[in-house]
């Protein structure tokens, strides 16, 4: 339970963990599962880095920069980090 997303109460119910400790391939599938069934692909931007981020108060918006030159105006920022594997 400690990988799951509190946002939805029927996500975390229909999704069963093995463990406590759930090692990556089961924590990779549940953020599959998580991103399927919220439609949440065509909003994630893998291998990007944030070379700025801000909080606009007046819009409730956060203006996001990345290493590509894009910018990002979203209402949530959901930042996540990883070490390379090899």
């Amino acid at each position: 339970m400690e990988y799951s997303f509190k946002f939805d109460d029927s996500l975390q119910q229909e999704w069963e963990w093995s463990e406590s400790c759930s090692a990556q391939p089961e924590i990779k599938r549940y953020l599959n599962h998580v991103a399927d069934r919220c439609d949440l692909r065509r909003d994630i931007a893998l291998e990007t880095r944030v070379t700025a981020a801000h909080f606009d108060p007046r819009a409730a918006r956060r203006n996001v920069q990345t290493h590509r030159a894009e910018s990002v105006s979203a209402r949530f920022c959901i930042m996540a980090t990883a070490g390379s594997m090899p």
